[in-house]
């Protein structure tokens, strides 16, 4: 009987070790949502906050963006990003303009990078911030290139 209750014993404490293992170490990874979550509820928030415009096609764009995301089409994710943008930019649905760049500049901060065009990166950035930071880039890709 001894033998069998050490093997309980030691299962159970494996099955804890490896629970702990497996475990994320903060509390953050169940708290934040993928980045499209996160601009469809501050769309939301904005829609809830604002009673100028229509936002059902930002709710449009958003799901066309969602739908090129999960099959991996990254050529139509970017396509419907920067649609997004330029949405946001040009006010569709008469929403307003504080509306619409608060919106915008929290896309900008939540979406990937390589989803950024260089036009919304200088609006973001400032041009000459971007073009330093664009002079630095290619400085070290040359470097890089010469190591070799």
């Amino acid at each position: 009987m001894r033998p069998r209750l050490t093997r309980t014993r030691l299962g159970a404490l494996l099955l804890a070790g490896l629970t702990c293992l497996l475990a994320p170490v903060s509390a953050e990874a169940y708290q934040r949502a993928p980045w499209q979550d996160q601009i469809t509820e501050y769309v939301v928030a904005q829609k809830v906050v604002t009673n100028e415009g229509s936002f059902q096609p930002y709710f449009e764009e958003l799901k066309v963006l969602r739908r090129a995301t999960s099959k991996g089409d990254w050529t139509e994710t970017h396509k419907a990003m920067d649609t997004l943008m330029g949405m946001l930019e040009h006010r569709a649905g008469g929403i307003p303009e504080e509306t619409a760049d608060a919106i915008w500049d929290f896309c900008y901060r939540v979406t990937p990078d390589y989803l950024h065009t260089e036009h919304e990166k200088i609006k973001a950035m400032g041009k000459e911030a971007y073009e330093k930071q664009r002079a630095w880039e290619e400085d070290m890709y040359d470097r890089a290139g010469r190591s070799f």
